[in-house]
């Protein structure tokens, strides 16, 4: 199964482009991805919650989505899901969000309802934010890979969500040329492999271009086309710097071995 990265990231403004909110302390809770061996997921949030350390209390944030289409939010797209524009200043240390039990997977054409366990709807983690009425992203990292659990015919969903320091992290970009009549119409498939293991992956819009955000670090970029176009993965080693952005330009995949 591939890795599917999700982000929510909560941005301390309730709008990026305005700015009437500069004075205030506010929050937008945003969601975005990168697609794994499924063609769709939907699911449902009942609630996203943030820790506040002067408080001592969780600080519920205003639910903007009902239902979150999460593999349509691919190369850098985000949707947002849940805001507050009147947080209190300081520091917050945990994030808690809460799932409701429908969950639809799609396997092909084919619709799949997930399960979610009571004490599996509410993940609980560890984050770093300051709010002093200034915009900060906090981005979270939802695995689909190891959130949906096969059992036969039978499908749980058991969500895996962690924070992602943005001060270490970058991104890659680029797009691929589909000179060949066997790539076109087709997403490539695109995984960020570090040498102990660690994989990230995204996929190519239709059209070519791609984006996928990554931690700083050296890492292993392949790109693998689908089985029936014939033509072989393509890899070449990448550095990622902090904030940094490293564009590919064209990347050819007619001449994989």
């Amino acid at each position: 199964m591939r890795l599917l990265a999700v982000f929510l990231a909560v941005v301390v403004s309730l709008s990026a482009c305005t700015d009437r909110y500069d004075d205030v302390n506010a929050a937008t809770v945003y969601l975005t991805d990168s697609p794994a061996d499924y063609t769709g997921l939907r699911v449902k949030l009942a609630s996203v919650e943030l820790y506040s350390d002067v408080q001592g209390a969780w600080i519920a944030l205003n639910t903007i989505s009902a239902e979150i289409p999460v593999m349509t939010l691919v190369n850098g797209k985000m949707l947002p899901v849940a805001s507050s524009d009147a947080l209190p200043a300081g520091s917050y240390s945990q994030a808690r969000i809460t799932f409701r039990p429908e969950a639809v997977l799609l396997v092909g054409t084919e619709e799949k309802t997930l399960t979610i366990d009571a004490g599996d709807a509410v993940v609980t983690l560890p984050v770093e934010l300051g709010i002093e009425g200034k915009r900060e992203p906090l981005l979270l990292d939802f695995d689909i890979a190891a959130s949906v659990v096969e059992s036969g015919d039978d499908y749980q969903l058991r969500p895996v969500v962690s924070w992602v320091d943005l001060s270490a992290e970058g991104l890659v970009q680029g797009s691929v040329v589909k000179s060949t009549s066997e790539l076109v119409g087709t997403p490539v498939w695109i995984t960020a492999e570090t040498a102990d293991g660690v994989r990230y992956s995204t996929y190519s819009e239709i059209s070519g271009p791609f984006c996928l955000r990554l931690p700083a670090g050296d890492y292993t970029l392949t790109f693998t086309p689908s089985t029936a176009s014939g033509i072989g993965a393509k890899s070449q080693p990448i550095t990622i710097a902090d904030r940094g952005v490293t564009d590919l330009g064209l990347v050819n995949l007619s001449t994989a071995p």
